[in-house]
């Protein structure tokens, strides 16, 4: 067992009172997905540290961006599916649904521009697997650039989008959490450059970790397996990363 991953058998081992947390993205995304299996690990986590006096969640602006982004991608996926399920059984979206969509034009042109590229099949696998392999950046930079006309329509996705993220952090918030986000300089980038050769993380990983030292967190919560190797146990142990799935 790895002395600085802290798996969730040796959780009850772990002080966290008054411990400084960064929460990595996939983290924050496995707090938003009812249908992710890892959401209750995810809450047993912050239910610890709501237990424990004084714990201060950190979020980097990376983060940030990268779980408004993902929560962008995921609306539009489901704007997709929902706009292709009605166009295919005829059955009228919920009330819940119908607010999802929007701009039922945008919607409209979402999915046509998957059908102009010929690939109906990938939105009726989609409906039965859930999975769309269709790129969604490359989909809004093509309804972005070719049907102007839509573009407005979009707005309001990122407005959802954006508010997702507000709403979550007011959450964790409520829970009696202190927020804060950190930003980066020119010594948090040359230090994760280092880091990415020395433990061999990607660079998203090496800044996430640097940017948890920094800011004097004592744990770096993560379901990416990346931190779970021989260089990271024999050369570091300023930050223990806690990982909730083993």
């Amino acid at each position: 067992m790895k002395k600085f991953v802290v798996f969730p058998e040796t959780l009850d081992y772990q002080n966290f009172e008054q411990a400084s947390v960064f929460l990595d993205a996939c983290f924050l995304l496995t707090l938003l997905n009812d249908e992710d299996d890892r959401k209750p690990l995810a809450l047993d986590i912050l239910q610890r540290l709501q237990d424990s006096d004084g714990s201060r969640i950190v979020i980097s602006n990376h983060i940030v961006t990268e779980v408004i982004h993902n929560i962008f991608k995921t609306i539009i996926r489901n704007v997709l599916y929902i706009k292709h399920r009605w166009d295919q059984t005829g059955v009228k979206p919920s009330e819940t649904e119908m607010a999802l969509l929007g701009d039922l034009g945008t919607a409209n042109c979402l999915r046509q521009i998957i059908l102009n590229h010929r690939k109906e099949n990938m939105l009726n696998e989609f409906l039965t697997t859930g999975e769309l392999y269709f790129n969604v950046d490359k989909l809004v930079k093509e309804l972005k650039n070719n049907f102007p006309g839509f573009r407005d329509g979009l707005t309001q996705y990122y407005i959802k989008a954006v508010n997702t993220f507000i709403n979550l952090k007011s959450d964790i918030e409520e829970m009696g959490f202190d927020v804060i986000i950190g930003s980066s300089t020119d010594f948090e980038y040359e230090l994760a450059l280092d880091f990415c050769s020395k433990f061999q993380l990607e660079s998203y990983d090496a800044i996430h970790l640097v940017m948890a030292e920094t800011n004097g967190c004592q744990y770096l919560i993560t379901f990416d397996g990346d931190f779970n190797n021989d260089y990271y146990e024999e050369n570091y142990n300023n930050v223990k990363i806690i990982m909730p799935a083993s």
